[in-house]
């Protein structure tokens, strides 16, 4: 019964890719309803702006679902720019999507050594710990991004998504809390409202 809750009832979005910066003028985007981390859509800072049209196109690729060519793209920016870490975390989400898992972390961990400053990476690591059940992983990874970034609200909710998976659920309604009080009107916001109800829900079964 808990494994079935969690796979068909509880929302959870794939982590962060940066496209409102590509020019896509949307603040969320939602449609990626996948076990892992967050989606949430911010603006990318570049070590190299000549690369910022290449992260467009490879941002563009993943939206859409292309993550053969997303990678290729990403790859080329790295080859030109090794230090780039907003590629590398593209790259780490384009073999995310593929299910590259392994691939995916070693990218995560580049963007990360490349800016110790950017939490974004933390999530998509969190991310390949979830796709692996490794919910302590998982959780371990969230916990780092808020650390660096303690207002990264996607960060909170897939942390809380992660006790859920691990029946913590006081800790879970303090993430999804948390999620809310951030940001109480974002989507990111309803589903944190969404899931307190399935967690509050499958506790009071317990009884």
């Amino acid at each position: 019964m808990y494994y079935k809750m969690n796979k068909y009832n509880l929302i959870a979005y794939v982590f962060v890719i940066f496209i409102s910066s590509c020019g896509i003028d949307k603040d969320y985007v939602s449609s990626q309803k996948i076990d892992g981390g967050v989606m949430i859509l911010k603006k990318a800072h570049f070590h190299d702006k000549n690369n910022a049209e290449k992260n467009k196109v490879g941002s563009s690729y993943i939206l859409n679902k292309q993550y053969i060519e997303a990678e290729k793209t990403f790859r080329e920016i790295i080859e030109e720019s090794p230090n780039e870490y907003t590629a590398q975390h593209g790259l780490g989400t384009a073999l995310y999507y593929q299910k590259k898992y392994n691939q995916s972390k070693v990218s995560y961990v580049k963007a990360i050594e490349a800016n110790r400053e950017f939490a974004d990476p933390y999530i998509g690591l969190g991310a390949v710990e979830m796709a692996k059940n490794n919910y302590h992983g998982a959780i371990k990874a969230y916990t780092k991004a808020i650390n660096v970034n303690a207002n990264m609200i996607d960060a909170y909710y897939a942390r809380g998504i992660a006790y859920t998976r691990l029946g913590a659920y006081e800790s879970a309604v303090l993430d999804f809390n948390i999620t809310i009080k951030k940001s109480p009107k974002s989507n990111i916001a309803d589903s944190a409202r969404k899931n307190i109800k399935i967690v509050q829900g499958y506790k009071k079964s317990e009884i």
